[in-house]
């Protein structure tokens, strides 16, 4: 019984170890069908993979895949594998990738970098490495994956230098430049711009466009009606504009803002001020010393004017008195009275001469009859001299208008009219004039030859210099609308009464004891019409 039990037992002991090894050999056939099949997909996986993975022992390449191959510019991973790692280091990277492959040999983690390896044909690329130890082929390795950074270290690198030029194009302007996006933060601007302002770092600092408007209020005669206008420009994103900002201190700002814009769309707004006060200046002084340069002429001309009405035409009239006398003396013979009656009636030419030439030179038509009768008569003197008909009309002036504008509407009508005898060839003109709540406006016309306007802006005829600066002066305005074969037209326009800086100096001179006037009148008095 023993015996039988004993067998049974050994039995059954051999049948559960066999049964036993037959389950562990499926369970381990199971496991290496898994093993296999893992194995499998992480070698697809690694195929298809867009990043460059080799895998190394030793410091040689064992494994590559495709991207790896496309990267080291190879038909086919076995060009380069077995080869040592550092053949593909750039030189300038060896000491330190030697330093990594020691601690990546000794199972070590290493961080991820970016390096300069060179491929199969010597172009260098830049590569950001990432390096893991693993077990391949049942041995310690390295997995390395690398990733092409070359375009976008060459795009950094060409907006790192678009960056420097704009810096440095910012800061060599003599503007002062302030660019704000849509949400009111400042984006960049220039040291100029801080200067002219006088705003302190941790104001530009803060970065916000509000600040910097509160930090300039002090600055500004008016901050609220400042602020109203740039409210008024940022409400309008697509416009530009184009002001003048004057200071507390004098200093004057032009203004200019335009709105920035990428691929079209509206993306912030650019403001650009400049310092304008020492051109103000010269500006001013200039106006002031052609102010009196023009005083001085109509001074020299009333001299003139003068000197030929009381001196020499009373001469010439005292010798055609003489001459009468002369012919009409018994003594003087037939031939020589005929003599004498033909030299009476070139010099009464003569006084007639010197009598125009006394009146264009100082008329006292504008002091005695106003503005408007003042030009009538000179419009039907220029027709009968030229014999060019000319119509003129006009409304009677609704206010008095100062002497320094009249003188200059008067003086530009007189050139333009010049200018319709001497160029124009026509037949016939017009004089028009026309009144309005701020000033007076004088048009001239005629049908004659015309000319182009840009060519004739760029001679710079002194008749044109002369009317421009004469209205300039009182601050008044001049347009010229011509072209070939179409006729002329000269619209000038003076305020009633002039605001000119040379007006008040000279008026302070004259009441002071300086130019006399036939009138007792200053320059400034209103002249009636």
């Amino acid at each position: 019984m023993n015996r039988r039990l004993g067998y049974l037992t050994g039995f059954g002991l051999t049948a559960l170890a066999v049964l036993w090894a037959g389950v562990s050999r499926k369970r381990a056939s199971a496991a290496a069908d898994e093993v296999t099949e893992s194995e499998e997909r992480y070698r697809v996986l690694v195929e298809s993979a867009p990043v460059a993975i080799c895998v190394h022992r030793h410091s040689r390449i064992l494994y590559a895949n495709s991207a790896a191959a496309r990267l080291f510019r190879a038909a086919d991973p076995a060009e380069f594998v077995g080869r040592p790692v550092l053949d593909f280091i750039h030189p300038d990277a060896r000491e330190h990738v030697i330093e990594r492959l020691r601690l990546l040999n000794a199972g070590e983690e290493v961080p991820t970098i970016e390096e300069q390896l060179i491929t199969l044909d010597g172009e260098v690329r830049d590569v950001e490495v990432k390096a893991t130890p693993i077990r391949y082929e049942g041995a310690p390795a390295v997995q390395v994956i690398m990733r092409d950074i070359t375009e976008r270290r060459r795009a950094h690198a060409t907006l790192r230098q678009s960056l420097s030029l704009l810096r440095a194009t910012l800061e060599s302007t003599a503007d002062g430049i302030l660019v704000v996006d849509p949400a009111g933060q400042i984006v960049i601007f220039n040291q100029k711009f801080a200067d002219l302002w006088g705003l302190a770092d941790q104001v530009l600092d803060a970065r916000s466009d509000a600040a910097a408007l509160a930090a300039i209020g002090d600055s500004l005669p008016d901050p609220d009606a400042y602020m109203q206008r740039v409210r008024a420009i940022y409400s309008r994103p697509d416009e530009e504009s184009f002001d003048v900002v004057e200071l507390k201190n004098g200093r004057v700002f032009e203004r200019y803002s335009q709105p920035q814009r990428i691929a079209g769309a509206t993306v912030g707004r650019v403001w650009s001020f400049r310092d304008v006060t020492d051109r103000r200046r010269a500006e001013r002084t200039l106006e002031d010393i052609a102010g009196k340069l023009i005083n001085a002429q109509e001074e020299e001309r009333s001299r003139i004017g003068r000197e030929l009405h009381d001196h020499v035409s009373q001469q010439l009239a005292l010798m055609a008195i003489r001459l009468d006398q002369l012919r009409a003396d018994h003594s003087t013979s037939e031939d020589v009275a005929t003599r004498l009656g033909r030299l009476r009636q070139d010099t009464s030419e003569i006084i007639e001469d010197v009598y125009r030439i006394s009146h264009r030179l100082h008329s006292s038509m504008l002091e005695q009859l106003g503005l408007v009768r003042a030009l009538q008569r000179l419009v039907l003197e220029f027709s009968e001299r030229h014999d060019i008909p000319i119509e003129f009309t006009s409304a009677p002036l609704s206010r008095p208008v100062s002497q320094e504008s009249a003188l200059c509407l008067f003086r530009v009508v007189e050139e333009a009219l010049t200018n319709v005898a001497k160029h124009s060839k026509a037949r016939s003109a017009r004089v028009d004039i026309e009144t309005g709540d701020d000033g007076i406006r004088i048009a001239v016309e005629d049908g004659g030859v015309g000319f182009d306007v840009v060519t004739f802006e760029k001679v710079a005829s002194l008749g044109l210099i002369s009317m421009r600066e004469r209205l300039r002066l009182v601050r008044g305005t001049i347009r010229i609308q011509s072209a070939p074969n179409q006729g002329t037209r000269i619209e000038a326009w003076a305020p009633w009464t002039a605001n000119s800086e040379w007006a008040s100096d000279e008026a302070s001179a004259d009441t002071a004891g300086g130019r006399p006037h036939t009138d007792g009148r200053s320059p400034a008095a209103p002249l009636a019409n």
